[in-house]
């Protein structure tokens, strides 16, 4: 009988990287090998799973850590809810692992392991900004003590403490066949009626204030000054938080409009060969996941040096943006656009780079080996 993995999320939405990279993941693991289960709320994400693996709805929900004495009650209920689960996926299915995709999946994954007697995976991508959040992981991992973790490097490096000896840094990975569309194939500029040689910088994610869309905003008009006939596409839905979402709307409800607003996106890699740029203007993130989607599409990137996901990658396979401000990431698109050989040698390298070192089927099987260290399945 094969081993069984059960992934446990809280999410209902396809909200960031962490979704769409298990969707990845998914479409690469080898079924033979392991049962595989995704346990989570009903909606989009569990949906969009069904189709590739099997899946049980259960009604966790994203844990509110604001102000941090909502999170207490919400984990008591979330702990009743999983024991409850945990004895209806009990006896002949039931897991020998289960892999927590989330923040709140770490905190409550562990007594939910337990109950079925097995082994437990963190996956840590998120990136924790506030205090309590990280004191809830570090506190959770010493009592939770799971027996193993993935950790983005950025993560790591901010807690070297957690996982010593059971940790293991595995490479995002993106579907290489997928995301190697030409602009013949591609339909973002035919969408939103932009020439067929006019300047184009893009953003994907969410629109929230962690991501800085609005100092991209500023940096696009900067430069404008230069570049005239530049537009900029953004892609993803906005949150309420997202103060520069008005001004953006205006600009692109203008006759003359040069911002284009998409929405949320399942179809990137018939988007993403039409950019002349992508820009990932987020200072805090542990690696944003469009942007290696970007150098596989051989797409030049335009990242600060303090974000993240820079710091995952080599050199050579962005543009660097100095400190992140609107007048560096300015300078840098403008720059680029003014030396075409050096997108050329960007589009090249990245491609170069993400074949070398970011294969989704590479890191399916990287995964497979660690899930079978952890069980010890010879």
């Amino acid at each position: 009988m094969k081993p069984g993995v059960l992934f446990l999320t809280d999410q209902e939405e396809i909200v960031g990287g962490v979704e769409v990279g298990l969707l990845e993941l998914l479409r690469h693991l080898d079924s033979d090998r392991f049962d595989y289960c995704l346990a989570g709320p009903s909606g989009p994400f569990l949906r969009e799973a069904s189709s590739l693996t099997r899946t049980v709805e259960c009604s966790l929900r994203p844990l509110q850590t604001k102000p941090a004495v909502r999170a207490l009650p919400q984990l008591w209920r979330r702990s009743k809810m999983l024991r409850t689960l945990a004895d209806g996926i009990g006896g002949a299915g039931k897991p020998d692992l289960v892999h927590t995709l989330s923040f709140g999946a770490h905190l409550s994954g562990a007594r939910f392991a337990r109950r079925l007697g097995a082994s437990l995976l963190w996956d840590v991508q998120d990136f924790f900004s506030h205090p309590f959040e990280r004191f809830l992981l570090k506190r959770a991992a010493n009592i939770g003590r799971p027996h193993g973790m993935f950790l983005g490097s950025e993560t790591a490096g901010r807690f070297p403490s957690i996982g010593q000896g059971k940790r293991r840094e595995i490479a995002a990975g993106v579907d290489l066949g997928r995301f190697s569309q030409s602009r013949e194939d591609s339909v973002l500029r035919r969408e939103c009626g932009i020439g067929t040689n006019d300047p184009v910088v893009g953003y994907a994610g969410q629109l929230i204030p962690r991501k800085r869309v609005e100092v991209l905003f500023e940096a696009a008009q900067i430069a404008r000054r230069n570049h005239p006939g530049l537009h900029l596409v953004l892609i993803g839905d906005p949150s309420p938080r997202f103060t520069g979402y008005g001004e953006m709307i205006a600009k692109s409800a203008d006759p003359h409009r040069w911002v284009h607003l998409l929405g949320a996106r399942t179809d990137m890699e018939r988007l993403l060969p039409d950019l002349d740029i992508l820009v990932f203007p987020s200072l805090e993130e542990p690696f944003g996941r469009v942007m290696l989607e970007a150098i596989a599409s051989r797409v030049p990137v335009v990242a600060a040096a303090s974000s993240g996901a820079a710091r995952a990658l080599p050199g050579n396979a962005y543009c660097l943006a100095g400190n992140g401000t609107a007048e560096s990431i300015g300078q840098a698109i403008t720059s680029l656009f003014a030396t075409p050989e050096s997108m050329v040698s960007l589009a090249r390298e990245g491609r170069k780079i993400a074949e070398e070192k970011f294969s989704a089927t590479a890191r399916a099987r990287a995964v497979e080996t660690y899930y079978g260290e952890i069980l010890e399945l010879d």
